[in-house]
């Protein structure tokens, strides 16, 4: 089989050299042509008509490459060499890029729900979820501290970010949200806001384990102050995502509409807020709005493939 292979080198603590990449699909009987997204563009390298893309990167390389293929009707393959690799865990591919190669006869195609955000930014598709509140206001706090910070593996970089996060939490403060969430208003003081398509964000927060990124809904996660130790603890991984959840609300809906006010959302990973120069991604929100954004979920644009059996635990050693 001709394959097409996007790799994002240096996408997290376990990338891989791209010879081993191409020499492991060898080894399988198939031949992969390799495209470095450092390099080119995943349009310019899906010019090549192979019906198997494979994507060898983090989480935000698999969504640019998954955008590209929406609605195309090529199957996608995930070979996980970010951090977190939410989207390749919610799918159960817990194993590094090389076995999973090796492992590749043994999957299976699936469909892959894309979640759509409608606003002032235009729409965007989303992989992993859009949230409101205190993730968005971190993330890029998150990031420039673990700039230029030498981690053992991408397990220590997730439980230094994890514990960053506990530590803020307990200082912040809820802000008052109004939700319709397919038919029904709710209104209330969250600490967070998420709408998932799968059920982790960011440093492996799993915040609906029950989420399905191929049901065709998305499942709308809300911290209240009530919920603060439970989601600290979960941070500590003190608790398991199943009882953490518990004390969460969570509702499966197939539309979210809501009024931003302008303050930090983020879109999987990308942060859009209101500042000095208009609606950007920018990192310091200042200027107040009031627009109507609305999230759906746009049932199975890709196929991707994945092992024949349920998903299972992450790796061990994972917090």
């Amino acid at each position: 089989m001709h394959i097409v292979l996007l790799h994002n080198p240096g996408a997290g603590q376990e990338d891989v050299p791209p010879k081993q990449l191409v020499e492991a699909f060898a080894a399988q009987g198939h031949e992969a042509a390799y495209h470095s997204t450092k390099e080119e563009s995943c349009e310019q390298a899906l010019e090549d008509a192979a019906e198997l893309v494979a994507v060898a990167g983090g989480d935000g390389t698999v969504r640019a490459v998954a955008k590209c293929l929406a609605g195309s009707g090529r199957q996608l393959m995930i070979l996980p060499c970010g951090t977190a690799n939410n989207i390749a865990t919610h799918l159960g591919i817990v194993t590094g890029a090389l076995e999973t190669i090796s492992r590749m006869v043994t999957l299976r195609e699936r469909a892959f729900d894309a979640g759509l955000a409608e606003g002032p930014w235009g729409t965007e598709d989303f992989f992993e979820g859009v949230g409101f509140g205190m993730l968005p206001q971190i993330i890029p706090f998150l990031k420039a501290e673990a700039k230029g910070r030498e981690f053992a593996d991408r397990y220590a970089k997730i439980a230094h970010h994890r514990g960053l996060f506990a530590q803020l939490l307990k200082s912040y403060k809820p802000a008052t949200w109004r939700l319709l969430l397919d038919e029904e208003t709710v209104e209330g003081d969250f600490l967070l806001i998420e709408i998932l398509n799968i059920g982790s964000v960011g440093p492996w927060l799993e915040l609906a384990p029950g989420a399905s990124p191929g049901d065709g809904k998305l499942d709308v996660v809300r911290v209240t102050e009530k919920g603060r130790k439970i989601l600290a603890k979960l941070l500590q991984g003190e608790v398991e995502a199943t009882e953490a959840a518990e004390h969460f609300d969570v509702t499966r809906v197939t539309r979210v509409e809501l009024e931003w006010d302008g303050s930090a959302a983020h879109i999987d990973s990308d942060i859009w807020a209101v500042g000095r120069h208009g609606l950007g991604k920018i990192k310091r929100p200042s200027v107040p709005l009031s627009a109507r954004c609305a999230f759906r979920c746009a049932p199975g644009p890709c196929a991707c493939w994945r092992p024949a059996q349920q998903p299972v635990d992450r790796d061990k050693g994972a917090p």
